[in-house]
């Protein structure tokens, strides 16, 4: 991973300012001018991938080390997973958030890190705030329609209103989509027994479906997360799979809340690394 520039490069404000200027402009090309490229490169069916800028103003998509400094600025990885289950506009601008939030960060830990005071602190921020955000460049070019910055003919519209019906399960706790689950499976044989209040033997003929329905869905789920394999707690924040319907910890998968809200069918990354059999 490039870790910046050397301690020498950095002695002025100015200096950290360039090199957060070259960068910001190398991730405003990734989205804009580069869309396509850059569309391309970020294959769902590939590992955790995240994009990367360079002080030169390019830029690349790059798979997760196995080694990252724990004390550098990580960026987001995992962006290429929610590529194609996700509007495109509002995917590029989830990508534009984070790589906002990195380029701040990135800024912040070498002016710590070669010891700049208040004043020079404030002079660096001071200029950076001069230029908008590079999720208010994105968001301006797709307001205002550019066909350079992006393509009139999407790529990908989305997906369709019942695939969206599974955005329930991803913005709600693993025993609340349960139990919501449920709730739905027992109204649903309430209303298909038609003859309820006409048969008794047929209350106890429910009864027992109820409990087989109950013993499939213990089947199916074991509790535990297709990751760690370790068991759910309360509180806890977790995800299933769309393709496999195995549960995984949000942390282990590397998806917050915020950002499953924005998937409307998610795929483990065990699932996005299976390549389709050739017809």
């Amino acid at each position: 991973m490039d870790l910046g520039r050397s301690a020498s490069t950095y002695r002025e404000a100015e200096d950290l300012f360039k090199d957060f200027r070259g960068r910001r402009a190398g991730m405003i090309k990734a989205l804009t001018t580069d869309f396509t490229k850059f569309y391309q490169q970020c294959d769902p069916e590939k590992d955790n991938l995240y994009l990367y800028a360079f002080a030169d103003e390019t830029w690349e998509v790059r798979e997760r080390p196995e080694k990252v400094l724990t004390e550098f600025p990580e960026l987001v990885i995992g962006i290429n997973l929610a590529r194609d289950v996700t509007e495109e506009k509002r995917w590029l601008a989830n990508v534009a958030c984070h790589s906002d939030a990195w380029l701040l960060s990135f800024s912040l830990y070498w002016s710590l890190r070669f010891g700049f005071d208040k004043e020079t602190r404030r002079q660096l921020f001071v200029m950076i705030n001069t230029l908008p955000t590079i999720s208010e460049v994105f968001l301006g070019a797709a307001n205002n329609g550019e066909k350079e910055t992006i393509p009139s003919n999407s790529i990908k519209d989305g997906p369709s209103s019942e695939k969206a019906s599974k955005i329930g399960p991803l913005t709600t706790t693993r025993d609340t989509w349960q139990h919501s689950r449920r709730g739905r499976q027992i109204k649903d044989d309430e209303d298909d027994d038609e003859d309820e209040h006409e048969h008794d033997d047929d209350d106890d003929d429910n009864d027992d479906d109820d409990d087989d329905d109950d013993d499939d869905d213990d089947a199916e789920d074991d509790g535990t997360c297709g990751a760690c394999s370790k068991t759910h707690r309360q509180g806890e924040f977790w995800i299933c799979c769309d393709a496999c319907k195995k549960w995984y910890h949000a942390e282990c998968v590397r998806i917050t809340p915020s950002q499953a809200e924005q998937i409307k069918q998610y795929k483990c990354p065990r699932c996005c690394r299976r390549k389709t059999p050739s017809a």
